[in-house]
């Protein structure tokens, strides 16, 4: 019996801390695009874990497709946790140029 709990106490703290990333995100309301980057793609993509995002100058479907149904180590986001609405912004954001260091947009 005590294994049982144990056991059900390490699945519950996984689900809890572990699947936190990619848990759906129920009656949250639309994140900016810049929160959804911060949450999402920054610690891959700023660390040289993954390519570059910002200034990339990705083509529109290709992001979408890569967020929708991952791409290499990515993992897929589905609208559970990325809307399609927070999607189309992230998309519209990463097609900016980035500003030069030193100066503001």
């Amino acid at each position: 019996m005590p294994h049982q709990i144990r056991k059900g106490a390490v699945l519950l703290a996984v689900g809890v801390i572990g699947g936190a990333p990619f848990a759906a995100r129920g009656a949250d309301p639309q994140r900016d695009a810049n929160r959804v980057y911060d949450i999402t793609c920054h610690y891959c993509h700023d660390n040289g874990i993954g390519p570059v995002l910002k200034g990339a100058q990705l083509p529109a479907e290709r992001i979408r497709l890569a967020v929708r149904q991952g791409h290499l180590a990515m993992p897929a986001f589905a609208p559970s946790y990325v809307s399609d609405a927070e999607l189309a912004a992230l998309i519209e954001m990463l097609a900016q140029p980035v500003a030069a260091a030193g100066t503001r947009p």
